[in-house]
Order: C-alpha cells, then sequence, then structure tokens
C-alpha cells in the first residue's frame, strides 16, 4: 500500500505500486530499457539548493539527460548536461508544471510529459531531444579550465613541469575525493603559499608507488610561488567564471575515461597548435569493446589486450573493467593489481601519454576500493601501485619499432594516428616515412609494401598482424577513405587477403558525433576547437581466413534517437552481407555501399557502369592568387563563378577577368573555348544530388572550382553536346556519380567534392545524331534552356527526360524505381521529413496488398491496421478476410506488440551499443504482423513489394511437397 506523498504522486502518473515497490523516500528511477539513457530518475525535493546538489551530482557523472525534480507545488524537467549554477538552481530547467506532491485535483494531461505513458512510448525523449538547451558537460568545461590554467601559468621552459604539477594536483584531488585524504586537503597546503607542503603531500601519494609521481620527479625550486597561487583559485572555484563558490568537478563522480580523455586532450590543446583536439568518444569505444573482447570474455577471461597506440589509455580502461565484471565476483584488490600487469598492454610514441595511461588505470583500480584501505596502505608506505611504464607501457612507434617481440594478444583495440606521414625533419618522422616507403622484398620493412600516401592508419592494419595469434580479433578505428580512393586498391586487396573482416562500420555519416570539428568555447580570445575533419569506420575482423566468409558492411544513418542516445543505429537497408571475395572482385563496393546496397550495386555495374562509347576529356580552370602581377596592359574576358549558374542556364550576368595576370596555375586557353560543358565541383544541397551542368561555346573563363568537359567520339570533337548535357544533368548520372565517386557523398566539407579524374570515367552512351533518341533528348534540353531562363518550373519536362534516359540504358521498371527511390530518401524526404507517416503507411498497405494478393482466391482481401511511434518503430498488422468485409487501412494505437519489440532492442542496445532495427516479423493464427523502424526508407513503394514477394516466398516453400 503506497503511503508517501512522493510515492502517491508518482502512482498518479502512472506507475503501479509493483514498479514503486523498488522506490526510496526520495527518489525513484524507472527504465525503459537497462541504458542509462533510457533512463528516468524523479527526484523529491525541499529546496533549490537541493535540485542543484542533483544537478551538480549527475553533471559529474555524465551518464544521463535529465531528470525530474518535484517539490510541494512544482515539478521541473532539467538538462543534467548542463552546467550546474548554485545561484541558478534551476539554470538547466527544460519545462516546468504547477503540480507537485502537495497539489490535489490536477488533471493527467496537465503533467502528462512525465507520466509513465509518455516515458514508455518514448514521446518523452522525444521531447528532450527537441526542446533540451544546449549545456557544456563535464569534459567539455573541465577541459576549457584547464586550458586557462595552463595559459596562466606556462612560460619560457616551464611547459614539463606545469604538466607535471597539473597532473599530479588531479591524481590528489581525486584521492581527496574518494575521502582517502580529508576535505579540502588540497586546497589548504595550497593556502599555505608553501612549495614544500605541496611536495610534502605528493611524498605522501608516492609512498603507494606508481608511475604518476615517479617519473622527472619535482623539487621545491620547480615551484613558482604563483603557480600556488593560481592553483588555489582553480581548486577552489570555477577558474574561467571566476565564481568563489563551489569547485564545480567531482573527481569521485566523473568516469575515469572523461577524466584521462581530458587530459589528453589538454596536451593536445598545447601541442597542436590550434589543429583540432580529438579523442575516441567514450561510447565508441564500448562499441568497440562490445563487439570485439566481451564475447570473448564469456568463454575465457585470462584474455591478453594491446592498444598500440594507446593514447590516454581508454581503451585499457574499458578492458580492465569488461574482465573484472567478467569474473561471477568482484576480484580482490591483489587480483585486479594482477590482471592489470599480466593482461593489459599499450605502446605510444609520447612517454606524456603513457603517463596519462597509466594514471587513468590506476584510477580504475582505486575505483570501487574502501577509501581506508589505501589509507592504510599510504600511512604505512605500502607500494601498491604496479609500475606499468616500461613493461606493460612501452614508450615506442608502434609503425617502425620492434616492441613486444615475445608477445601475441588476444585481442588488439585501437585509434591508430590517422593521416600521412607528411615530410618533416624530426627524427621520428624520417623513421615512419623510410619504413613506410621501403617497399618490396628487398626493404627493410616489407609488409608495408602496398601501405600508399605514408597512410598511418594503412600501416597499422597491416602492422597488428605482427602481434597476433591465429585466434586474435581485432577492433580499429581509422579514416574511411583509406577504404575508398584510388590509390588504396592494393593496399584493400593485401587487407582482404590477410585477415577474416566480420564487420565493417562505415561511419561516416556519424561524424557528428564522432570526430567533427566544433567548437566548445573560448580561452582568452581564442577558440578552442575539439574534433578532426576526417569521416571514420571501425573494422571488426579476426586473424583467420575462411573460404566464402561473409563481411557484414554496415553504413548506419544518424538520426536524433541515436545522436541523443549514443548509439550506432541502423535498420535494414543499411545492412549488407556480402561474400569477403567480393569486395576483392570488385572494388567499387567500397563506395556504393556506403549509401547503397546490394541491389545498388548489381543495377551500376551490369547496366550502367558497362556504357563508355564516348571519351570524356575534363579539366579544371586556373587558380589565382592573392596579389596577382601584372604581366602588361589588361586583357579583360568574361569569367563565370559557380553562383553565376543552375543547371541549364546561367542566371546572372557575367563579370570580367584580367586574363594579363600571374597566376597560381595558369591553363590551357583552349579549356574556355569552344563546345563544352562545365560543371561545378562543389555540389550544394540545392542541386539535389545531381550535377549542376550547362552547355557552353563562347569564350568564358572560370577557375579551379569549375570543371570543363569536352567529349569525343572516335577521337573526333562532338560538336554538339545538348542531348550529352541531358545525361550529365540527369538523375541516373546523379544516381551512379553519387554512389561510385570516393568523395561525393563519402563525408563532409573538404571531402564532399567532384574531381576530374572521376568524371572522365562517367558512363557515356554514343547517341547516333540521326536517331530518335537524339532528337528526343535535344529537342526536351532545348525546351529546359528556354523555359529555364524564363524562370519557369520544368519539372515535368526534366522527369520526362529522365524517363528518356532510362529507356536509352535499357532499365527495366524495378532499376528505375531503386533510382526514384534514392532520390525519394536522399532529396525528397530529408529532415523532419525522413519519417514515415500515415499516407506513406497506406501507400505501403496498398502495393503491399496488390503484390500479396495474387496468391488470393477472388473472395478474399488483405486488412490492416498499423501504428506509427513518434520516436522508435511502426507496425503494420495484416490479416485475411472477405473480401465484402474489405475496409481502408486504420490508424491503431492500442498495437502494444510494437512496444514490446522496441524495448527488446533497446535493451540489447545497452549491451551491444547498437539499436538494431530489423525487420521484425510476428505470426499468429489470424494476424501477421511487420515491424520496422519509423523512418520513410523502410516504407516505400518499393520495399512494399519486396516484403510482400518475401512473405509470398515463405508461403510457396512451406507449401506440401507434390506426390507422384
Amino acid at each position: 500500500m503506497i503511503l508517501n506523498k512522493f510515492h502517491i504522486f508518482l502512482n498518479k502518473l502512472g506507475f503501479s505500486e509493483k514498479e514503486l515497490s523498488e522506490a526510496q523516500d526520495n527518489l525513484f528511477t524507472y527504465s525503459l530499457s537497462n541504458t542509462p539513457k533510457l533512463e528516468i530518475s524523479y527526484f523529491h525535493v525541499s529546496s533549490p539548493n537541493d535540485i542543484f546538489n542533483i544537478h551538480r551530482l549527475l553533471w559529474n557523472e555524465n551518464k544521463i539527460q535529465t531528470f525530474i525534480a518535484i517539490d510541494d507545488f512544482y515539478s521541473y524537467v532539467i538538462n543534467a548536461k548542463t552546467k550546474p549554477d548554485s545561484k541558478k538552481p534551476l539554470s538547466g530547467k527544460i519545462i516546468s508544471f504547477d503540480y507537485g506532491v502537495n497539489s490535489e485535483g490536477f488533471e493527467i494531461e496537465s503533467i502528462q510529459e512525465i507520466t509513465k505513458d509518455y516515458i514508455d512510448s518514448s514521446y518523452f525523449f522525444d521531447f528532450v531531444i527537441k526542446n533540451k538547451k544546449k549545456g557544456t558537460e563535464v569534459d567539455k568545461d573541465l577541459l576549457l579550465n584547464l586550458i586557462t590554467l595552463r595559459n596562466k601559468l606556462i612560460h619560457e621552459n616551464n611547459e614539463d613541469v606545469i604538466h607535471r604539477l597539473i597532473l599530479r594536483c588531479l591524481f590528489f584531488k581525486y584521492l581527496e575525493d574518494r575521502k582517502i585524504f580529508s576535505e579540502s586537503y588540497l586546497v589548504k597546503t595550497l593556502q599555505t603559499g608553501q612549495q614544500s607542503e605541496l611536495i610534502r603531500i605528493f611524498n605522501e601519494v608516492a609512498k603507494i608507488n606508481g608511475d604518476v609521481f615517479k617519473y622527472e620527479n619535482l623539487i621545491e625550486s620547480d615551484i613558482e610561488s604563483s603557480y600556488l597561487t593560481e592553483l588555489l583559485a582553480f581548486f577552489s572555484s570555477d577558474y574561467r567564471t571566476g565564481q568563489l563558490s563551489l569547485f564545480p568537478y567531482q573527481f569521485d563522480k566523473i568516469p575515469v575515461q572523461l577524466i584521462s580523455h581530458v587530459y589528453e586532450a589538454f596536451l593536445q590543446s598545447d601541442e597542436k597548435k590550434g589543429r583540432g583536439i580529438y579523442y575516441t568518444p567514450a561510447f565508441v569505444v564500448n562499441f568497440m569493446l562490445d563487439q570485439s573482447l566481451k564475447p570473448r570474455l564469456v568463454e575465457n577471461n585470462n584474455i591478453s589486450v594491446l592498444d598500440p597506440a594507446v593514447g590516454s589509455g581508454a581503451f585499457l580502461v574499458e578492458s580492465f573493467k569488461a574482465i573484472i565484471n567478467s569474473y561471477p565476483t568482484k576480484p580482490l584488490y591483489e587480483k585486479k593489481k594482477e590482471i592489470l600487469q599480466n593482461q593489459l598492454f599499450g605502446i605510444d610514441i609520447d612517454p606524456k601519454a603513457l603517463q596519462i595511461a597509466a594514471f587513468s588505470l590506476y584510477l580504475a583500480l582505486l575505483e570501487d576500493e574502501d577509501p581506508e584501505f589505501i589509507r592504510e596502505k599510504i600511512k604505512n608506505s605500502h607500494p601498491i601501485l604496479p609500475s606499468l611504464i616500461g613493461s606493460n607501457l612501452i614508450c615506442a612507434n608502434a609503425i617502425t619499432d620492434n616492441v613486444f617481440e615475445d608477445k601475441k594478444f588476444d585481442c588488439i583495440l585501437s585509434n591508430p594516428p590517422w593521416g600521412s606521414v607528411e615530410p618533416g625533419e624530426d627524427q621520428e618522422t624520417i623513421k615512419e616515412r623510410n619504413a613506410i616507403g621501403s617497399k618490396g622484398e628487398n626493404g627493410n620493412m616489407p609488409e608495408y609494401l602496398n601501405v600508399s600516401d605514408y597512410e598511418r592508419s594503412q600501416a597499422f592494419l597491416i602492422r597488428v598482424k605482427k602481434w597476433s595469434k591465429p585466434e586474435t580479433v581485432f577492433s580499429l578505428i581509422v579514416k574511411n577513405s583509406i577504404l575508398l580512393n584510388d590509390n588504396s586498391l592494393d593496399f584493400r586487396r593485401e587487407l582482404l587477403g590477410l585477415y577474416q573482416i566480420n564487420y565493417f562500420f562505415e561511419l561516416s555519416n556519424y561524424n557528428k558525433i564522432l570526430f567533427k570539428k566544433h567548437i566548445i568555447g573560448k580561452v582568452g580570445n581564442k577558440d578552442v576547437v575539439i574534433g578532426a575533419t576526417e569521416p571514420c569506420a571501425i573494422l571488426i575482423f579476426e586473424n583467420k581466413k575462411q573460404e566464402n566468409s561473409v563481411l557484414t558492411y554496415i553504413s548506419p544513418k544518424l538520426n536524433g534517437f541515436s545522436e541523443n542516445l549514443n548509439v550506432i543505429h541502423f535498420t535494414e537497408k543499411d545492412k549488407n552481407e556480402i561474400e569477403q571475395r567480393m569486395f576483392i572482385l570488385d572494388d567499387l563496393l567500397w563506395r556504393i555501399l556506403v549509401n547503397g546496397g546490394l541491389e545498388d550495386f548489381m543495377l551500376i555495374k551490369n547496366k550502367i557502369n558497362i556504357q563508355r562509347d564516348i571519351t570524356v576529356e575534363c579539366r579544371a580552370g586556373f587558380q589565382p592568387k592573392q596579389n596577382m602581377e601584372q604581366l602588361g596592359p589588361p586583357i579583360w574576358k568574361n569569367i563565370i563563378e559557380p553562383n553565376d549558374f543552375k543547371q541549364y542556364t546561367i542566371i546572372k550576368t557575367l563579370k570580367k577577368f584580367n586574363w594579363n595576370q600571374k597566376l597560381h596555375r595558369r591553363r590551357d586557353e583552349n579549356i574556355f573555348n569552344g563546345n563544352r560543358i562545365i560543371v561545378t565541383v562543389r555540389p550544394l544541397e540545392s542541386d539535389k544530388i545531381r550535377f549542376r551542368g550547362i552547355e557552353l561555346n563562347d569564350e568564358i573563363l572560370h577557375k579551379h572550382n569549375i570543371l570543363s568537359i569536352k567529349l569525343k567520339e572516335d577521337n573526333n570533337d562532338i560538336d554538339v553536346h545538348s542531348p550529352y548535357l541531358g545525361l550529365i544533368n540527369s538523375s541516373l548520372f546523379g544516381y551512379y556519380f553519387y554512389n561510385v565517386s570516393s568523395q561525393w557523398g563519402k563525408g563532409e566539407e573538404k571531402r564532399d567534392t567532384i574531381r576530374n579524374v572521376d568524371v572522365e570515367k562517367l558512363p557515356f552512351i554514343r547517341i547516333a545524331k540521326e536517331s530518335d533518341d537524339y532528337s528526343r533528348l535535344f529537342g526536351l534540353v532545348k525546351q529546359i534552356e528556354e523555359k529555364k531562363s524564363l524562370d519557369y518550373d520544368t519539372s515535368v519536362i526534366e522527369n520526362n527526360l529522365d524517363e528518356q534516359i532510362f529507356d536509352l540504358y535499357n532499365l527495366k521498371e524495378y532499376e528505375k524505381e531503386i533510382i526514384r527511390e534514392f532520390y525519394q530518401i536522399k532529396v525528397e524526404r530529408t529532415g523532419i521529413k525522413r519519417f514515415v507517416n500515415q499516407s506513406d503507411i497506406k501507400n505501403y498497405i496498398s502495393k503491399f496488398s496488390e503484390v500479396f494478393e495474387l496468391m488470393l482466391d477472388d473472395n478474399s482481401k488483405l486488412v490492416a491496421s498499423y501504428r506509427i511511434s513518434a520516436n522508435i518503430g511502426a507496425i503494420i498488422r495484416f490479416t485475411i478476410v472477405d473480401s465484402d468485409r474489405i475496409q481502408e487501412p486504420t490508424e491503431d494505437n492500442t498495437l502494444e506488440v510494437l512496444n514490446f519489440v522496441k524495448k527488446k532492442q533497446l535493451q540489447k542496445a545497452d549491451i551491444s551499443k547498437i539499436i538494431n532495427e530489423d525487420k521484425v516479423k510476428l505470426y499468429e493464427d489470424k494476424f501477421f504482423y511487420l515491424i520496422k523502424s519509423n523512418l520513410f526508407k523502410d516504407w516505400t513503394i518499393r520495399q512494399a513489394t519486396k516484403d510482400a514477394k518475401e512473405e509470398l516466398g515463405l508461403m510457396l516453400s512451406n507449401l506440401p511437397a507434390a506426390h507422384e
């Protein structure tokens, strides 16, 4: 029986007595699944200060998005990711309600956003995503404060001292927050103003040994009195804002991985000099472990792990935790220390990184230990922290140095360095270039024979084999371009020959929450930027090769739900299971599967890509430079810029350019003359995944952001390009090029471009001048040019032109539908329109029924009801009825089986960090349920045809065998 007012209030929100039986007096947590991101905590509070204290705790833990605070007469939904403010405890408020535990007679509709029904249907999480304010998460805020502190302290030749000083203070503060030292011990020590006192407390911690205090010892003369003043300000206030009320961080609550990430980024912010800071996000680290290490731990927890580019130690920290959690009962301290010393290994070229990795592993080792145990060890000078640097953590270059020669590892996890080794004068750069450039059997390192462009990611993928056993499993995250660019063909073939690749996650669509550059704040007048520009991919592979092994290629698309939960989300259309040998036979698969599937590959390979009857010459324009030198009297010529034209027509008056100047790159003037087609190098969203091309005859200059295309037939120039302009601007060429290009559609920013070498491979088909095809295309292009010049709508004519081109390439109806669906999903149904709606579902049902009913007698028909969730999932229930009972599809929000299926998928997401929204089918005596995502791409007309044919195939396969 519920008596507590807080529990009575929760009961009114829809929670049952059974659910509330686990509630505390002032706290109730309800989980839609097992993941913290889908967990909602309700707190009963007495004052705004209670809200601040809860907010501060949850902000430091960095696990959940929101919490709900309920007092006597109000309820608040608070964004836990915003920085808490003691002076404004409701600063993170998303919404509030005028009802609390002492309110009476309120209608449930007035407070529906925090009810159980709202949470169960995922509406609550959708509401939070749409309404939450942007906040500064604890790791970003700590990083900004550390950079501010470092900038204040560093002057000539004291950098190493400052880094050692800050790292040791952070470690001490962690021990203090763990109650191993008394509260404010560090602050009180700094308040003395005595360097000797700070050295003294460092020596106290050094009694338990470890590598944080072991190397490059600090002495009193290293520490200036001004350092103590700034450190005191840092550890007793909100340093950047100058608020003296409270130090905002609780190091016993901040996840270990975040602390180590922050310190790694802190060092990078100094060393990279504005090039951007990045580290592997925690959810990606856990995702990679879930696909590689953790399945192995089920059978054997005595597994050795190597990270050959260890950095801050994120992979080793999470591997350590996974190994500990694999034991049926929690191992004692000595056993945990043994695991640390015998099972976890790392390599890094940077000795500072190794100190951070050791620091991180020590935090993980001490995380759950009783403070009294650690106090006793310090008091009695017992060395309990093992030395790792020099034994487990080796300072070396994994690309060039022979390390761990006598060791083989069960699992190798890493985010190795990205990018090419650029020429340089420092010794490590020279070593790496010599090693990777040492080609052939006679070279020093023949394993790098097929590594292209001095690419580090490629070198690591090959190099890790030297530390592997036959049964080793690997999980590496690399930049995706090494699987796409032309120069890497031989490398990809070698990779496929060396390993069995089980999973390939192409994550260019996830760059926004992975490594995309963005500003997190300012320090002084400078922006602090974190992230990189390159999209990435994750490979899960094994050191073995089986005949006909299957590679599962997954190219998930980011949506609000996956962004909010930090999980990899994909549906049936994003996954392809293909024999690995197919990637060796046709390298084009790597590119096409980024945005398409096996059907796209077959269409492009068998119908489009074979059409190359025309020779294409494509050249970029000239490249100007600043302060160009005059070469004589001005020679003024017309120049066209990308924003001067749209498809088929020029829309602005062209400007003049003085051609008689010294340019950075001058081009042959023939590029700018004669009959030709020009296209822009960088497509815009307004181009709708089509080339933006026009035909030119007059002399008009253009820069290197425009390409000039000239066509030849049997080595003779084609003098009229109009029909071929129709091909260039068509949906078929846009679809083809977007899929096969190594850059367009394969990432963001600098990657999203059209290269002339790719344009020269366009599959132009010969069109005889005297043919009807030529006349039709020529006429349609001229109509479009004329009407576009008058700013008329030409969509009907352009659709007609597309259909003519489909027929020109002999496409069948289902092949045409593949291209039409591509544009529906990629162009027409983006943003909020990407979600399925009632009209889409009804169209799907109509097409599914049309195909399926071919198997039914004339007196039977399919009827259907459906439900679309606002956040995740949609369901259709089919049943066969007599034709006289036929009815229109109806919406039915009582189809609770959708909640059941989606809740199961979300629970699996907590284990695997994947939301796999594959199609689910359920069968009852009278009903057939089809459950998929709530995205339009899974409910298209073409998908309806495929799904219905699949069901018909199942029915036919289950028919009794015929008897003679």
